[in-house]
């Protein structure tokens, strides 16, 4: 069983939110670059935590009503678990609390399991950018 929690200790979070990314992203964000988005005050960061681990990440940027999903992984060995999804509405419900009523995402059209997760959670295509990832993948732009 795992529980869901919002970080308030940035420095925690950036260590912990690296260390998910690395496991998750060829391409992936150091604790530096993690500190630097959590320095934000719009910025805000969920995890799923297991036996004193954290296994999964979402991250958030809020302005006004709206709010970005900046990045949500899963570790491979937990993925296909609920934990995703659980993580994402669990921290829609709290941005939801402090008046966010949309929320956006780019999401690689390679990412299959991705994609099938935001279509779950009534995630729509709005908009498409061409070859816009590393591997040459579209970003599939969606909302809710």
């Amino acid at each position: 069983m795992f529980g869901l929690y919002r970080s308030r200790n940035p420095e925690e979070a950036a260590i912990n939110a690296a260390r998910i990314h690395a496991a998750c992203f060829p391409q992936a964000w150091d604790a530096a670059y993690f500190e630097k988005l959590l320095a934000n005050p719009t910025t805000s960061i969920f995890f799923a935590r297991e036996e004193g681990e954290d296994i999964a990440l979402a991250l958030f940027q809020k302005v006004t009503t709206e709010a970005e999903i900046l990045t949500l992984c899963v570790l491979p060995r937990v993925q296909g678990e609920g934990i995703g999804s659980g993580l994402l509405w669990f921290a829609e419900k709290e941005l939801e609390r402090e008046g966010c009523s949309r929320f956006f995402l780019e999401v690689s059209a390679a990412n299959i399991f991705a994609r099938k997760l935001y279509n779950r959670l009534n995630y729509k295509e709005f908009s498409r950018r061409p070859r816009y990832y590393p591997d040459g993948s579209d970003a599939i732009c969606m909302e809710k």
